[in-house]
């Protein structure tokens, strides 16, 4: 690896160090829109200074909406697409310290008598989750209001990570271990989570996740995408 290579290495390591740690630590008593301002304009020091991303960006949604929004909206889609990552990895700072009334504060939820609806038939229910937005908030949403969640996930990927992301990776698992919210890895708790729906608690899975396998293909908004058929076979399983 040559010289710009390790100094671009060194400089986007200690970036991720100075907002895990440091940051971090301030961020937790900062008020939310305050933390929403700065994450606002890390997003555009972010847009205006990665122009491959922005520029894949932009391919990808043209590729997808380009016949329903003009060049101009296109545009302003990838700007706010940006905007939206950053907050979003800044509610994953304060996430591990969140509190209900904090929580309740930040997320509106509706629809929650389809859960209700699911539990009274005793046999739990299966939450499915998207890599969109901040999709990891509807854990603490739905376990501060009192339901029973398990979040189903792969193993950590680790091994080509820099020491870094090791180090993330331990911070953000031991703070988010005081959420009202149990973790299970696909790989090793399989009939964890038969059991926890057989308890009549609820079973979070992403269905566009990297874990599984016999994926099924489908349309969505002119691609491909695939669909991973484990939350319909724990269904056809347990009854949930």
């Amino acid at each position: 690896m040559g010289v710009f290579g390790r100094l671009k290495i060194f400089i986007t390591d200690s970036v991720l160090w100075f907002f895990w740690f440091p940051f971090r630590g301030v961020a937790r008593f900062l008020p939310l829109k305050l933390l929403y301002f700065i994450a606002e304009l890390c997003s555009y020091c972010l847009y205006y200074g990665s122009a491959k991303i922005r520029a894949l960006t932009y391919s990808e949604l043209k590729n997808c909406l380009g016949e329903r929004l003009s060049e101009q909206e296109l545009w302003r889609v990838v700007r706010r697409s940006f905007e939206m990552d950053m907050k979003r990895r800044c509610e994953d700072l304060i996430l591990g310290r969140m509190t209900k009334d904090a929580v309740e504060k930040m997320v509106a939820v509706e629809g929650l008598e389809n859960i209700d609806n699911a539990l009274a038939k005793g046999k739990g229910a299966i939450i499915l989750l998207s890599h969109f937005g901040s999709y990891f908030m509807v854990l603490p949403a739905l376990g501060f209001r009192g339901y029973r969640i398990n979040q189903i996930g792969g193993s950590p990927v680790l091994k080509h990570h820099r020491p870094i992301h090791k180090r993330i990776f331990e911070a953000r698992e031991k703070e988010y271990s005081s959420l009202p919210v149990k973790f299970m890895r696909s790989d090793t708790d399989v009939k964890a989570v038969v059991r926890a729906l057989q308890r009549n608690e609820l079973v979070a899975i992403a269905f566009d996740g990297r874990e599984g396998k016999d994926w099924v293909k489908i349309k969505f908004l002119g691609r491909t995408a695939y669909v991973g058929q484990g939350p319909v076979r724990f269904a056809a399983i347990t009854g949930a």
